[in-house]
């Protein structure tokens, strides 16, 4: 019976103490994903108060405290699309491009990942990779308005105008917006 009660004891400060471990590891966890949006928080102000190198190297800060977190990929991308940008400098588009990519394996189904690297590639003028990043942001939010609005603009940029209006008309019958509506009746105007 002595037995049975420490072994009993023993099985109990045992589950104790791995609980414990696992609460101090979910606080740690929760601490380091706060810290890590503050800092991205504050590389957007660096950012846009022009201390560009400050803004890139807070961002790293929060990828290096959250490296699995797609979010933090997408807003380092951000912070190097804004980069090149306004200052031209090549390899923040490829490190933006490189981002992305990252939090889109990390988050296959954030569609929006997909637009924002739908529309970097428009910048970087690469249509056809624009249209495919597109393409699969509508294959995962087929009724997106501003996804078929992008597309549209990606079409219309292309010389594509017939597809370019019939993507507005879908995306203005999912929700209006005056800005598609003014496209799309340009279009129109034109034909």
């Amino acid at each position: 019976m002595a037995r049975d009660i420490r072994l009993s004891l023993l099985t109990r400060s045992t589950l104790v103490v791995g609980v414990l471990a696992v609460a101090a590891w979910s606080i740690s966890s929760t601490v380091a994903t706060y810290r890590s949006e503050r800092l991205s928080t504050l590389s957007d102000s660096h950012l846009s108060w022009g201390r560009v190198v400050v803004a890139r190297d807070t961002i790293e800060r929060a990828l290096a405290l959250t490296p699995g977190n797609a979010q933090r990929h997408a807003d380092a991308a951000s912070i190097d699309e804004s980069i090149f940008l306004h200052r031209r400098v090549e390899d923040a588009a490829h490190r933006a491009v490189a981002s992305l990519h990252t939090a889109i394996e990390l988050n296959p189904l954030a569609a929006e990942y997909r637009a924002q690297l739908g529309w970097l590639y428009v910048r970087l003028g690469h249509y056809d990779e624009a249209s495919r990043a597109f393409g699969r942001a509508l294959d995962i939010d087929p009724n997106n308005s501003y996804f078929l609005g992008s597309l549209g603009t990606l079409r219309e940029q292309q010389g594509r105008y017939e597809d370019a209006a019939n993507l507005y008309r879908r995306a203005l019958a999912i929700m209006p917006d005056e800005n598609i509506a003014q496209r799309l009746q340009r279009l129109e105007s034109n034909q």
